[in-house]
């Protein structure tokens, strides 16, 4: 059997501890995670090894008469991405989700692996019809991992905003499905490609998919649940929200505009680039004001998304121009980011896990000194904070310069004074964005980690067990490994979006 199809099997396996005894929560738990990382790692391998080892054959190809699994290199670059954030980051949750025994600690383990789980089906779904089963399961579940802390009162609130809000943007992912799939032989993803879509309701279902993962990804204004729910999950289900799951809703925008809709239209990309801009530059700047550590992150997360739509969507643009091979920059830029991202963003909310953790507080106004308490921490929480400022030696430079590439060459292409405001317009917001980001996280590390103790909760405060310490380890050094020696990331992002798979849509 097939090392994905098997991963997905020990994710079920892992979602069984629900039901263990009670007087067994303990070991349920360490089972559980267990599965947990075991799948992650067999799924991150599964889609390295067809990225690294190029093939016309797909990585996953079956049928259950409407139902499909499909997995092609769009598909494997996600499931890299989910396989290596959730490896980490479930390693981390061995010592920190032991805070939660005698609070539903097995459901929370057993919904943790049904989590990755729908996350994968999602990448390897082959029709609308499985797409939106896996899109529901995985929304329905984030929405139990946010309330799972429900006695308390802003927990609920978030939670059931979040249900909310997701609901919207499947229900408007469901509409641009209909249009595609009732123009197309079948609501298989391979009859879609061929749909005879056109006119209103082409840009209709356009607008709706755009609405649709917008929304799941956290851009403005579609971005309200975002930072209130983030807060109010536990802080391994947080980083997986927001290294992992945000970047499905990418998965699925990418796929819609590749194969479905196509990129031949201009205001498409126009669009895309400038809520992108907008989103990175507010999202940055409502982080700055926050004094919540999970909060600041959350925003952080918006203005990231941002910068990863900005420049997908200049992408866009460059294939309405007929630059194809110029757009395969953007492209690329827009998945090493997202990749990058994954990777800072896990790292940071395990260290915001892990600070709350030692001193019971998310205020970073109440901290100071955390660096005696905390040194290893506080190591990692730095390299954290300089990849997401886009400082040296991290992957966030790595992703932040090809953004800029992207843009620079957008630039060198303007023929028209429209188009050379846009670029003007990007250049000015990602600038202000990028400095704005750099004071956010010097504020944030400097506040909570130098200085002098503000609070007494610092008194209690201690280095964190073995696990914690080894997820964001790891975490830790792929930034760095990343942004030293970037070359394969870019590479094998830059293969696939020039590949077979996606590289003659939308044209």
């Amino acid at each position: 059997m097939d090392v994905l199809l098997c991963s997905l099997l020990v994710f079920l396996l892992g979602t069984l501890t629900i039901v263990w005894p009670k007087r067994l929560e303990l070991a349920a738990h360490y089972a559980g995670m267990l599965c947990a990382i075991v799948a992650s790692g067999m799924t991150a391998f599964s889609g390295l090894r067809y990225l690294l080892m190029p093939n016309s054959a797909l990585l996953i190809d079956a049928k259950w008469g409407s139902y499909s699994l499909i997995a092609d290199g769009w598909s494997s670059v996600f499931l890299v991405i989910t396989g290596v954030a959730g490896f980490f980051i479930s390693i981390y949750a061995l010592d920190y989700a032991r805070g939660y025994l005698g609070s539903r600690i097995r459901a929370l383990t057993g919904m943790w692996n049904l989590f990755l789980f729908s996350i994968v089906a999602v990448l390897i779904s082959g029709d609308a019809f499985t797409f939106i089963v896996s899109w529901e399961i995985m929304a329905l579940v984030s929405f139990l991992l946010v309330n799972h802390e429900a006695g308390k009162k802003e927990t609920v609130s978030a939670a059931y905003q979040y249900m909310v809000m997701t609901h919207l943007g499947t229900a408007a992912i469901l509409v641009a499905f209909y249009l595609l799939g009732s123009h197309s032989a079948s609501f298989a993803f391979a009859d879609m490609m061929h749909n005879q879509l056109d006119g209103v309701m082409r840009h209709i279902a356009f607008l709706c998919a755009f609405a649709g993962f917008a929304l799941k990804s956290g851009l403005m204004p579609l971005h309200i649940w975002l930072p209130n729910a983030h807060p109010a999950a536990p802080s391994h289900v947080s980083a997986l929200m927001s290294g992992v799951m945000l970047k499905v809703a990418l998965y699925g925008f990418g796929r819609f505009a590749f194969q479905f809709i196509g990129m031949d239209v201009f205001w498409y990309g126009l669009l895309v680039t400038v809520v992108g801009l907008i989103s990175a530059f507010l999202g940055v700047l409502y982080a700055t004001m926050e004094v919540d550590m999970k909060r600041i992150l959350a925003y952080s997360s918006v203005e990231n998304m941002g910068i990863i739509f900005a420049v997908f969507g200049c992408g866009m643009v460059l294939m309405a121009m007929n630059l194809f091979p110029l757009a395969v920059v953007a492209f690329t830029a827009a998945m090493v980011h997202a990749f990058s991202h994954s990777l800072m963003k896990g790292l940071m909310f395990m260290s915001a896990g892990a600070v709350m953790h030692a001193t019971g507080s998310k205020n970073i106004e109440k901290m100071g000194g955390l660096i005696k308490k905390m040194p290893y921490t506080a190591f990692f929480t730095l390299i954290g904070a300089m990849a997401l400022s886009s400082l040296p030696f991290t992957s966030g430079l790595i992703g932040e310069w090809l953004v800029l590439q992207s843009f620079i060459t957008l630039a060198q292409q303007a023929g028209s004074p429209e188009l050379r405001l846009l670029v003007i317009f990007a250049f000015i917001l990602l600038g202000l964005t990028g400095a704005t980001a750099l004071g956010c996280f010097v504020r944030l590390y400097g506040t909570a980690f130098l200085g002098c103790p503000r609070s007494q909760i610092v008194d209690k405060a201690h280095e964190q067990p073995f696990f914690m310490l080894l997820g964001m380890g790891i975490a830790a050094a792929l930034v760095v490994i990343v942004g030293i020696l970037p070359d394969p990331v870019v590479n094998i992002m830059q293969g696939i979006v020039a590949g077979p798979m996606t590289a003659p849509m939308g044209n």
